[in-house]
C-alpha cells in the first residue's frame, strides 16, 4: 500500500450503528473496505447490498481518527485493509499493521 493512502485527510467507510463494512481477504482474515471518496463508498453500497446490507458512507476525518480506529479494528481480528475497492478494479490492500504503521508516521 503506498503511504500517500494516509495522508492527512478525510476517509469513509461503510457501518451501520453495530458494525463496520469488511470482506474476506483472500486468505480467510477479514479486511476493512476504506474509500478515499464518498461517492466509491456509496457506489460500493449500492452495488453490492448483499456484502455491506444497509451500511452508510460515514466519514473519518484526521489520521489521529484513522490510527484510533484501525488500532480498535486490529483486536477485533481485522489483519489487512482494502482501499477503493471497486467493480472491475483492483483495490490497493496492506496488512493491518502496515495501515498502522503508515499512519503512525505521517503524525510524527
Amino acid at each position: 500500500m503506498q503511504e500517500w493512502l494516509f495522508l492527512d485527510g478525510t476517509y469513509w467507510i461503510l457501518q451501520d450503528p453495530q458494525e463496520v463494512a469488511v470482506a474476506l481477504a483472500g486468505d480467510g482474515s477479514l479486511m476493512l473496505l476504506l474509500f478515499s471518496d464518498e461517492d466509491l463508498a456509496t457506489t460500493y453500497a449500492e452495488k453490492n447490498p448483499d456484502k455491506v446490507g444497509s451500511k452508510t458512507a460515514h466519514a473519518i476525518r484526521g489520521n489521529h481518527h484513522m490510527l484510533d480506529m484501525l488500532i480498535r479494528l486490529k483486536a477485533l481480528g481485522v489483519g489487512h485493509v482494502a482501499v477503493d475497492a471497486t467493480p472491475g478494479h483492483t483495490a490497493n490492500t496492506a496488512t493491518i499493521d502496515k495501515a498502522i504503521q503508515n499512519v503512525s508516521q505521517s503524525l510524527r
